[in-house]
């Protein structure tokens, strides 16, 4: 029997999983990899210690499962997409990695934004596909040629997270399309946007972009330090791999025209795939698929899963998700008019809309609320931004979903209801990881491509149809969930301002408390 190994560098965890040459998902193995919550809204991660979190779980997926390493034939990687990821000329890190989830760069995003700037931001929206938002590579590129341009004389190249795992399990310098499309690339030639970076006066970065390789390319082989430490054998080939949202929408299947797929996680990803050559660049934010011919409207908001995390953690009184489930089950869709913003992170929202202050908050509140009907509006409230997020759907796109939260016995209806499009359960839970196996399978020539894959490696489980009624009834309060979400925005913005303010008249005055 022979199997290839897809690794999966998430932000809270890492995982080895072990696939068959049909895509099943056999054995998986997972170590925490938490990032350093830091003041100021900064959030990073010990570069070394990502590296060595995939170590430990390759080395826990041989020894503990007990597979013959003469069996595994290939390796493919993927991880969380954005931050930035700087090592020197010997392939060391020069600092902790700033992660995508980052907030530090707020400034140079409402820079981007003002008035003045107009003419330049619709370039690169257009150019580059990126919406502005403080965690992007190329945002953070800009605040720290501000702010550390030392250590970017320092730097010989920037990774994504998982071009730094793959390097070290090679020793080769590369980036993919999926990445590096999140970026830098120009998308309609998915080379470098040199032009953009003149504009920004970062030309001399340009040195930092490794050079970019298609997901399913071989970007190197196993080295025999890393063979002999994890028990695999040295040469065997290591596929680029993509970004978790590209890679995902391949484990699901999401490789069609007018596929939708949704990834319920720390982000919550809402991505529809269209023909590049009818994309309108500069009307949605896009990024490239793994197939060239394709393109994404993506749309991962900063806030997915962690909503109903802070929801379960601080209101429920059951702390167990199957039984939350059913208890919110029995609240009436709308929550009797409670609505919820999901926009709970540090560095405020990018999709679909851009505004580094946004914060979540409850509207509608009165004395009959319960926390149950609380619960559920934190369930809703993610839906809505998922709602909100469909800018390229078409009325026929069925839905492939993946992430923690399509374990949910509720989630998935209740997207299904909100948008009335069919959701597709995948069949499978490591669908990052699969969808880097099933590169390494394309590379190695077992499929000619990835609809081939596709009809042999993906399966739905189970499909998911909408109720018309609940949908009605979510339409309505949709449009309340959308009016206020634009009534915030000066608002949110207000806040900052003011938080700002007394955060410094405290500091003067000694206050503490």
């Amino acid at each position: 029997m022979k199997y290839v190994i897809g690794i999966d560098a998430g932000t809270t965890n890492v995982k080895s999983v072990l696939f068959d040459l049909e895509g099943n998902e056999l054995y998986t193995e997972s170590v925490p990899n938490l990032p350093y919550y830091l003041p100021n809204n900064e959030i990073e991660q010990d570069m070394n210690v990502v590296w060595q979190n995939v170590l430990n779980s390759l080395i826990l997926l041989m020894r503990r499962n007990k597979i013959n390493k003469d069996d595994v034939i290939g390796m493919g990687v993927t991880g969380q997409g954005e931050g930035i990821w700087l090592i020197d000329e010997y392939g060391k890190p020069i600092q902790n990695a700033y992660l995508w989830n980052d907030g530090r760069a707020y400034k140079e995003v409402e820079n981007l934004l003002k008035d003045e700037n107009e003419n330049l931001y619709k370039d690169i929206v257009k150019t580059t596909g990126l919406t502005a938002f403080p965690g992007n590579q190329l945002i953070l590129l800009m605040w720290m040629n501000k702010n550390q341009p030392e250590v970017l004389e320092k730097a010989d190249k920037m990774f994504f997270c998982k071009d730094w795992i793959r390097f070290n399990l090679t020793g080769e310098v590369f980036t993919d399309t999926t990445d590096a499309g999140t970026a830098h690339l120009d998308l309609s030639t998915n080379q470098p946007a040199k032009s953009i970076y003149k504009k920004l006066g970062l030309e001399k970065y340009l040195r930092l972009i490794p050079e970019v390789k298609k997901p399913h390319d071989i970007g190197g082989y196993l080295t025999q330090k890393v063979a002999d430490n994890v028990g695999l054998n040295a040469g065997i080939p290591v596929v680029m791999g993509g970004i978790d949202l590209v890679n995902s929408m391949v484990g699901m299947g999401a490789v069609e025209n007018n596929d939708i797929g949704i990834i319920l996680g720390t982000t919550c990803g809402v991505q529809v795939v269209l023909e590049k050559d009818k994309a309108e660049f500069g009307d949605s934010r896009y990024e490239n698929h793994a197939i060239e011919n394709l393109t994404i409207s993506m749309n991962p908001t900063m806030n997915g899963m962690p909503n109903i995390d802070w929801s379960v953690g601080e209101i429920a009184v059951n702390k167990d998700y199957k039984i939350i489930d059913e208890v919110i089950r029995e609240v009436k869709p709308g929550c009797g008019g409670l609505i919820y913003h999901p926009y709970i992170g540090a560095a405020g929202e990018r999709a679909p809309f851009t505004n580094v202050n946004a914060k979540a908050s409850f509207f509608g509140i009165n004395q009959d609320t319960d926390r149950a009907s609380l619960v559920k509006a934190v369930y809703e409230g993610m839906i809505f931004a998922v709602k909100d997020c469909l800018l390229k759907a078409s009325d026929d796109g069925e839905i492939f979903i993946s992430g923690g939260g399509a374990k949910s016995t509720i989630l998935p209806q209740l997207i299904a209801d909100a948008t009335g499009l069919v959701v597709n359960k995948s069949k499978g839970y490591e669908l990052g990881a699969k969808g880097a196996a099933i590169m390494v399978l394309i590379a190695l020539g077992y499929y000619k491509d990835y609809p081939e894959a596709k009809a042999k490696c993906c399966e739905a489980l189970d499909k998911i149809y909408p109720n018309k009624d609940k949908k009605y009834i979510y339409d309505r309060y949709f449009t309340l969930y959308k009016k206020l979400r634009l009534a915030y925005n000066d608002l949110w913005n207000e806040r900052r301002e003011i938080l700002d303010d007394v955060n410094k008249y405290m500091t003067e005055k000694g206050i503490d408390k």
